[in-house]
């Protein structure tokens, strides 16, 4: 059992059932025919990923080259995972009656591509902090309207 509890997950499972137009009604019958299906409450889902998405929660663009200029009808595929240890997970508290611990100071951070291949580096919370603050410059230079 991992330590580790999800804070953000990018990825192409992470559409909106019943909201997103890649995912149709069924009846519990269809559902079952079909193999794959979702469910959510009790209502059935089968998922048809040949439908574009209508919820906005899209994998990440897959990379294609440092000449190859991105753009949101590319490809997409892979997933982006920040993790990170609960204070009840601290291992000054793990095993005791406390769920009360001290906030532990790293987090996860996992890319993986659709082939396989993946990278996890666990980072310092200065390190956290460097990365928020790269990401919110970035984000505050720049006007959305001029993007590609």
């Amino acid at each position: 059992m991992s330590i580790y509890a999800t804070w953000l997950s990018i990825d192409d499972e992470s559409h909106i059932i019943g909201e997103c137009a890649q995912y149709a009604r069924a009846t519990a019958e269809e559902a079952r025919a079909a193999g794959g299906y979702a469910v959510s409450g009790d209502r059935y889902w089968l998922r048809d990923r040949s439908v574009a998405c209508s919820c906005g929660q899209q994998a990440p663009i897959i990379y294609e080259g440092s000449h190859i200029n991105p753009s949101a009808e590319d490809p997409r595929g892979g997933a982006v995972l920040f993790c990170a240890i609960p204070n009840h997970c601290h291992p000054s508290v793990r095993g005791t009656d406390t769920d009360d611990g001290p906030s532990v100071n790293y987090g996860r951070l996992a890319v993986y591509q659709d082939d396989g291949e993946s990278c996890t580096l666990v980072l310092d919370r200065k390190q956290i902090a460097q990365l928020r603050d790269t990401l919110t410059e970035w984000l505050d230079s720049r006007d959305p309207e001029e993007a590609l």
